[in-house]
């Protein structure tokens, strides 16, 4: 997915221009790391678009599954290194390897019990396979120990959200918002308001938070994708009200 690459590069990661990096050198774990996520964007981003042959598809396989191995290379050389963990099991949790994701995430919050890259997704892993009651208390733990992040406060309003705590939700939304640095955005605080109204029924609050957030980050597809179905989803009353107007 080449919108987690682009996550993982900006989480402190940054871009380069080398795009094909080597292979087992050892170097500095942030520009080894750096340079490996820039050249699986590169290949993920269609590098091979302009090609005919018809063994581009295959070389494009063959080389994203290199930088990979590659990348999973880097936690045996770097095992301390908490990004390039945390980027080992963001891959693993894209290709459902969720069993070595959390290995990952376990051996990064063993170094580090307060990063929140990793703890994020394993609140994410948690929450997916039905655990809510661990991922609440995971986040609740941290936000006593970092009250201030506004990262771990909208993850927490998801939670209290998937508990049916949508009063709660909103107050930790308020809060993230207002820690959150302006030029951060506020497209995924807003798009969560959406999914709150909707549950609630306010249809029409819902969808305009959708297209408030869709218009701010225009490649958040979730955003885009529950606008379009509630547009859909709504044009049937919409019609059904219609015709019984004189």
């Amino acid at each position: 997915m080449q919108r987690l690459v682009a996550v993982l590069l900006g989480l402190g990661l940054g871009l380069v221009s080398c795009l094909t990096p080597p292979p087992h050198r050892v170097g500095s774990p942030d520009q080894e790391l750096k340079e490996l996520l820039e050249s699986l964007q590169w290949v993920r981003g269609g590098s091979f678009e302009k090609e005919t042959s018809a063994s581009a598809p295959d070389r494009q396989a063959d080389d994203e599954r290199q930088i990979l191995a590659e990348i999973r290379r880097q936690s045996l050389v770097f095992p301390r290194h908490i990004p390039t963990l945390v980027a080992n099991a963001s891959l693993s949790y894209e290709q459902k390897d969720f069993v070595g994701a959390q290995r990952y995430l376990d051996q990064a919050l063993s170094l580090d019990s307060s990063n929140v890259g990793a703890l994020l997704l394993r609140v994410r892993i948690a929450a997916e396979s039905g655990n809510l009651p661990y991922a609440k208390r995971k986040l609740e733990e941290q936000l006593l120990l970092q009250p201030g992040n506004p990262d771990l406060r909208e993850a927490y309003a998801g939670i209290l959200f998937l508990h049916g705590e949508h009063d709660a939700a909103l107050t930790q939304l308020e809060m993230t918002e207002r820690l959150r640095e302006p030029e951060q955005g506020a497209w995924t605080t807003t798009y969560h308001r959406g999914l709150i109204a909707e549950t609630q029924g306010d249809l029409e609050s819902a969808g305009e938070y959708y297209r408030l957030s869709s218009e701010e980050n225009p490649d958040f597809d979730p955003a885009h994708q529950r606008s379009t179905w509630l547009q859909k989803a709504c044009l049937p009353r919409q019609t059904g009200e219609a015709g019984l107007r004189p």
